[in-house]
């Protein structure tokens, strides 16, 4: 399929949600009974995924995240990871995961081309992981950044999302770990969801406090765009790897967004707070031509709102959950 312009506008970066399934039942992600589980006919195929990531990426997506649920717990994820880094026009194709599977799935990912990884870990304590994520086991999750960094997955990325009251006195210790490990932190602000409504954000500003932190360490030096997405990297003395900031309700980046995502469902939403989406499972399964699929993408790109503040957007969205999504 020839494309002589690009019909998304500057959309280059696809979060793509494998499976609505998880492991954890991390409290500010998931209702803690989980969400219903979706019937597999309803889940696209492997071969449904293919197509739209190789559609996209005539259209100009060059970079592919990974997410779910939780991504490792598809059963065959390391031969769709193959089949999606084999798409040409595919440069950048990592995952997001919450770690607890990624010690046995590393090697096979790695020889499945997959450039690297990013690993939610919100605390460092094994008692307040076991609290926020409803059970879940640290050790696996850092066994399974250990695994990463081994079979050179890197940039192993480790995502905080910082929850006041919980996790803001651990900024200094995480970027100790980084030190350590040689990973690269990435501090997340805490975003409105279904499950921590009423919202209430942080009186100092958590940029504010990771910068002060990474000072305390060392000097700080701002740097250049390096990785895609919304963060903002600094180098600190010390540390191998940058360190980034994720400030969505302090510092909102809507305008400057350029990601599209695509839930397990095949439902095409060009907004995480947004209500709006587009069935393309339906498109795929009524034998739409790929110029037919990817009209609907760029048809649905027109309802992207690029003002007003998350806040705002997230007391108008009504569905899905954010673990539906894919984050």
């Amino acid at each position: 399929m020839a494309t002589t312009i690009n019909p998304l506008g500057g959309h280059d970066y696809l979060r793509l949600s494998v499976t609505d399934r998880c492991n954890l039942r991390c409290a500010y992600c998931m209702p803690a009974d989980g969400v219903p589980l979706l019937p597999r006919e309803e889940i696209l195929t492997f071969e449904e995924i293919e197509r739209l990531v190789r559609i996209l990426s005539e259209a100009g997506v060059s970079r592919v995240k990974v997410t779910g649920g939780e991504p490792l717990v598809r059963r065959g994820i390391a031969r769709l990871v193959e089949t999606i880094a084999a798409i040409a026009g595919v440069e950048d194709l990592s995952m997001t995961t919450n770690g607890l599977l990624l010690a046995r799935h590393a090697r096979s990912l790695r020889r499945a081309r997959l450039g690297r990884v990013n690993v939610s870990l919100d605390t460092l304590s094994a008692e307040k992981f076991r609290h926020v994520t409803r059970g879940g086991r640290i050790e696996r999750v850092l066994e399974g950044i250990d695994a990463a960094l081994m079979e050179g997955l890197r940039p192993v990325k480790v995502n905080v999302v910082l929850v006041e009251g919980f996790n803001e006195d651990e900024i200094t210790p995480f970027l100790r770990f980084a030190a350590e490990k040689g990973v690269s932190m990435k501090f997340i602000e805490e975003m409105p969801t279904e499950n921590n409504m009423p919202y209430r954000t942080f009186k100092a500003g958590p940029a504010r406090l990771v910068m002060e932190q990474m000072r305390s360490l060392g000097a700080v030096e701002p740097l250049e765009k390096e990785w895609p997405g919304p963060a903002r990297y600094y180098r600190v003395s010390g540390l191998s790897q940058p360190v980034g900031i994720v400030s969505a309700i302090s510092a909102p980046f809507c305008a400057d967004c350029s990601r599209l995502r695509l839930t397990a469902t095949g439902q095409f939403r060009p907004c995480l707070y947004s209500n709006y989406s587009v069935d393309l499972r339906s498109a795929l399964r009524g034998k739409d031509s790929d110029e037919e699929i990817l009209r609907l993408v760029a048809g649905a790109l027109l309802n992207v709102d690029k003002g007003g503040s998350v806040l705002e957007k997230m007391a108008r969205r009504t569905t899905p959950t954010m673990s539906q999504v894919g984050g």
